[in-house]
C-alpha cells in the first residue's frame, strides 16, 4: 500500500475538507446538464463516504468522474473546478487526492479572476482555517510534495504551476512532509537447525524483492554468514511508519509464518 493512501478512517476524515474545497469553486462549472448530474452524483457519495455510509471499494469507480466533466466545460475555470471535485471524489481511493482537491479549486479561483492574483491567497487560507484538527493531523502523515512517487503527489501534474505551490504551502503551514528520523535494525538470525536454516533460503529471496519494494525502505539485507545457521540483518527505513508498515506486512506475509520460530538478535535504532 503506498504511504499516500492513508487508512480508511484517515480517508473518510478528509473527505469532509476535500469536498468543502471542491464545492467552493463547483458554482464555476459550466457543463452540460449530464456533466452536472454526475458531478452532483460524484458530490453525494463522496459526503456519504465520509459519513462511513460506503465503502471505499463502492467509491473507488467514481474517481475519475472530474476528468470526465472536465471534459465538458466550456471554460478553463469551469475545468479546474470540476477536477476539485473529481479529486475529493478519489479520497476514498487514496488520502493524498485531498490536496488535490484543494489545489484544483485555488487554480479554478486563478482562471475565473486572473487579474487579482490576492484571491487565490484568500482561498487558500480559507481552506487552511477550515482545516479541524483531524484533518490536519490526517495529511501531516502524507509525505512532501514529489518525495514519494507511489501516488498523486509524486512528480507529475499536482507538483507544477499552481497546483504544486497550493500543495507545497498548505503543506508548509501545516508542518507536513518533514522528514522524519530514520529507523533502522541490525542483527542476527539464528536458525536452531537445517531444518529452520532451509525454510530460510526457500523463503529468503521473495521476502527480500518484496521488502526492498515497499515505500520508504532505503536498505534491505539479510546475508549469510560463516555460520550456515546465521544471517546477519541490516534494514533501514526513511521514517518510523514506514518500518512500522514493514513490521506489519512481515507479520501478515509467507515468510513471517514460516519464520515464526526461528530466534531473532535484533537491535532497533531511531535516528533524529
Amino acid at each position: 500500500m503506498s504511504i499516500q493512501t492513508l487508512t480508511d478512517d484517515d480517508r473518510r476524515t478528509l473527505a469532509r475538507w476535500a469536498l468543502a474545497c471542491a464545492e467552493r469553486v463547483l458554482p464555476m462549472f459550466d457543463g452540460d446538464e449530464a456533466a452536472r448530474a454526475e458531478i452532483r452524483d460524484a458530490v453525494a457519495r463522496t459526503r456519504a463516504y465520509g459519513a462511513g455510509e460506503s465503502s471505499a471499494a463502492a467509491e473507488i469507480r467514481k474517481r475519475l468522474v472530474g476528468v470526465k466533466a472536465a471534459q465538458a466545460a466550456t471554460t478553463p475555470a469551469g475545468a479546474a473546478a470540476a477536477r476539485a471535485a473529481g479529486q475529493a471524489a478519489a479520497v476514498a481511493h487514496m488520502g493524498a487526492h485531498a490536496l488535490g482537491a484543494a489545489a484544483y479549486a485555488a487554480r479554478a479561483v486563478s482562471l475565473a479572476d486572473p487579474g487579482r492574483p490576492e484571491a487565490v491567497d484568500d482561498e487558500i487560507r480559507w481552506q487552511l482555517a477550515d482545516l479541524r484538527g483531524a484533518e490536519r493531523e490526517a495529511l501531516r502523515r502524507l509525505p512532501a510534495l514529489g518525495a514519494d512517487p507511489s501516488g498523486p503527489l509524486g512528480d507529475g501534474l499536482l507538483a507544477r504551476g499552481i497546483l504544486g505551490s497550493t500543495i507545497r504551502r498548505i503543506q508548509r503551514e501545516i508542518g507536513a512532509g518533514r522528514p522524519a528520523g530514520e529507523v533502522g535494525l541490525t542483527g542476527r538470525l539464528v536458525c536452531a537447525g537445517r531444518d529452520e536454516a532451509e525454510i530460510v533460503l526457500r523463503h529468503l529471496p521473495l521476502h527480500t524483492e518484496l521488502s526492498r519494494a515497499e515505500p520508504g525502505c532505503l536498505r534491505f539485507e539479510v546475508a549469510a554468514t560463516e555460520d550456515p545457521l546465521v544471517w546477519s540483518v541490516s534494514e533501514l527505513f526513511a521514517d518510523r511508519e514506514s518500518f512500522d508498515r514493514h513490521q506489519a506486512c512481515v507479520r501478515a506475509s509467507e515468510w513471517g509464518r514460516a519464520t515464526a520460530g526461528i530466534a531473532r538478535d535484533y537491535v532497533v535504532e531511531e535516528r533524529s
